[in-house]
């Protein structure tokens, strides 16, 4: 009996795996379209909010004067009117930068906002691993133009409180020009501009704005931005080829490799 007994339960242990065995793979087939579904719909908010950044008009960088040489009277009159008012026009660049990073964190804001909004019923596990890591890096931008943001308005209080404009102020304004230009090289470009601007950083250590614990702050972030860029590519790249197999047929366009972003 005792051994009776012990068959019977090994074969309903036996039945119940293979019910759930069953559930499992039925779910799976029918989770393909709604998770294909859901992709689609995470990868157009996160491209339209790329498009949406690319889209916002370019900003002039204001240029340091220049000295003619051999300048004539009147042209040294013209160079010495420019270099009065050039600290104004870095000042005047600095509120539009931080307007426009502002603007930039927002989109992204937004785009965080709808993703977390949508339908995830009946989503493969794995599309929910992609969209939750594609989540992380939406952020992680976000959070860089914030970090942007706050350099542009620690040196903007230091350049007024000066009422001049120096070397580590030129060396910003390019930073800041890298990180509203091409969203793809944005954080390796303003690595490389805040690489350049250490050593006229290290000269204003005395002053109290913090400008150059900033930067450096701002710096780590970038750095990390770019690691786990391409630590998602690989990742999402190996989930989207698992969905593939899994769900052979589906569109899974919205999350298909790209190139990775390149970085200075």
């Amino acid at each position: 009996m005792a051994y009776g007994g012990r068959v019977r339960s090994t074969l309903r242990l036996l039945a119940l795996c293979t019910l759930v065995c069953g559930l499992w793979a039925a779910c799976s087939r029918n989770s393909g379209p709604a998770t294909s579904a859901y992709l689609r719909q995470c990868g157009a908010i996160a491209a339209g909010a790329d498009d949406q950044v690319r889209a916002l008009p370019a900003l002039a960088m204001p240029a340091r004067p220049v000295q003619p040489k051999d300048a004539t009277d009147e042209q040294q009159r013209v160079y010495e009117g420019l270099v009065r008012i050039y600290p104004l026009y870095v000042n005047q660049y600095h509120a539009a930068v931080m307007q426009r990073l502002q603007a930039i964190a927002d989109q992204y804001g937004q785009a965080l906002d709808r993703i977390s909004s949508l339908d995830a019923a009946g989503v493969d596990p794995d599309g929910i691993q992609l969209v939750t890591d594609h989540v992380h890096l939406i952020t992680e931008e976000r959070d860089f133009y914030g970090e942007v943001r706050s350099l542009a308005d620690h040196n903007q209080t230091s350049l007024v409180r000066r009422n001049g404009v120096d070397e580590a102020d030129d060396r910003l304004v390019a930073a800041f020009g890298a990180a509203i230009g091409d969203v793809a090289a944005a954080p390796g470009a303003v690595a490389s501009a805040l690489r350049d601007a250490a050593g006229d950083l290290s000269r204003r250590k005395d002053e109290p704005f913090a400008v150059g614990e900033q930067a450096a702050k701002l710096a780590d972030r970038a750095g990390q931005l770019q690691r786990d860029r391409a630590g998602y590519q690989a990742e999402s790249a190996r989930l989207v080829a698992v969905l593939q197999a899994r769900f052979p047929g589906q569109d899974w366009g919205a999350y298909a490799p790209r190139p990775a972003a390149p970085g200075k």
